[in-house]
C-alpha cells in the first residue's frame, strides 16, 4: 500500500473499519484493519502493528482459514520480532505456515518466507521453509516473489557467515523489485556482500544515502550495520558513525534484531562493545524461555 501521509492514511482506514463495523462487514472491517498493520509496519511503528493485528484477531466470529488470516498472523510474527519477541513471533510463525500450506495460495507460501526467513535463520530452523519454497515452485504466480526471495535468503546466509551461498542465491536475483523499500534492502544486502567478499570500500560506495525513497529505520539501521563494520574494515568507525549507531542502540521498540545486527557489528569494530552486546543476545535469548533448548541453542549459535 502506498501513501502519502502517513497520518491521513491512518485515519481514513480507522474511519472505513469503523463504517464497516457499523455495517456488519466483518470481512471488510479484518481487511481494512489488516492495511493499516501494512501501514505501521512500513514507517517502523512494531506496538501499533501488534496492536490493531490483536484488535483485528479478537473479532468475533473466528477467522476461517483463508489467505487474510495467514497474512494476519504473520503482521504479528513481524512485529513480535520488531520488538524483540522471538518466542511470540516463533507461535506465530508456525501457525501462518501451516495455514499457508493448508491454503495453497501463492502470496500466503512466498510471504511466509519473506517474512520468517529470518526469524527461522535466527533459531536454526530454515529447513521449516523446505516445504512452503516447494509448494511455490519456480513458475506461473510465484515468479513475482522469486527476486525478493532471494535476496532474503543471500541476506540470511551472509547472517551464517555462508559467503558462497549468498553469492548464489544472489547471482539468481534477476526478477523485478519494483518497492522502494526492496530496492533499498537490495543496495543494504548488495553493500554487505561486498564487505564479506573483502570489499569495505565498495560496500561504503554502496550504501543508500538515509534520505533515499522508501527508507525507514528498520533499514536505516540495518545499512548502519553494514556501515559500521565496513569502516571499522579499514580503520575506526567515523564519529559520526559511532554516534548514530549509539543513538540508535537507545531507541528501544522499533526493530530488535536491526539493533541487534548494528549491536554486533559495534563489538566487532570494538571489543569493548563486546559485553553489551553479549547483553543483547541474551535478552532475545530470554523470550524463548518457554522452550529452554531452543533458547540454549540460541545463545550457543550467536554468541
Amino acid at each position: 500500500m502506498q501513501v502519502g501521509d502517513p497520518a491521513e492514511a491512518e485515519t481514513a482506514l480507522r474511519d472505513a473499519a469503523a463504517q464497516a463495523a457499523r455495517l456488519g462487514m466483518v470481512g471488510q472491517q479484518r481487511a481494512t484493519l489488516f492495511n493499516l498493520c501494512v501501514l505501521h509496519a512500513n514507517h517502523s511503528r512494531p506496538a501499533q502493528v501488534l496492536e490493531v493485528a490483536r484488535e483485528c484477531w479478537a473479532l468475533p466470529p473466528p477467522m476461517p482459514l483463508e489467505a487474510l488470516r495467514t497474512q494476519l498472523q504473520l503482521a504479528f510474527v513481524e512485529a513480535h520480532v520488531a520488538l524483540g519477541e522471538l518466542g511470540e513471533a516463533w507461535r506465530w510463525l508456525q501457525g501462518a505456515m501451516a495455514d499457508a500450506l493448508a491454503v495453497g495460495q501463492i502470496a500466503g507460501l512466498a510471504t511466509c518466507v519473506l517474512t520468517g526467513y529470518e526469524l527461522l535463520t535466527l533459531l536454526g530452523e530454515q529447513a521449516r521453509a523446505e516445504p512452503l519454497l516447494a509448494a511455490l515452485g519456480d513458475g506461473g504466480e510465484a515468479r513475482q516473489f522469486l527476486a525478493e526471495m532471494r535476496l532474503v535468503r543471500a541476506e540470511c546466509a551472509l547472517l551464517l557467515g555462508d559467503v558462497a551461498a549468498a553469492r548464489t542465491h544472489w547471482a539468481a536475483l534477476d526478477g523485478p523489485l519494483e518497492v522502494d523499500r526492496i530496492h533499498l534492502r537490495r543496495a543494504v544486502v548488495e553493500a554487505a556482500l561486498r564487505l564479506a567478499e573483502g570489499d569495505p570500500a565498495a560496500a561504503l560506495a554502496t550504501l543508500p544515502p538515509d534520505d533515499a525513497p522508501g527508507h525507514n529505520d528498520e533499514l536505516r539501521w540495518r545499512a548502519l550495520a553494514v556501515r559500521v563494520a565496513a569502516e571499522a574494515a579499514q580503520g575506526p568507525p567515523n564519529p559520526a558513525t559511532r554516534a548514530a549507531a549509539a543513538a540508535a542502540l537507545q531507541r528501544d521498540g522499533v526493530h530488535a534484531v536491526a539493533q541487534w545486527l548494528l549491536h554486533r557489528a559495534l563489538a566487532c569494530a570494538d571489543p569493548a562493545e563486546a559485553a553489551a552486546c553479549a547483553a543483547r543476545t541474551a535478552a532475545l535469548a530470554a523470550t524463548l524461555a518457554d522452550d529452554p533448548a531452543r533458547r540454549r541453542d540460541f545463545e550457543q549459535r550467536w554468541r
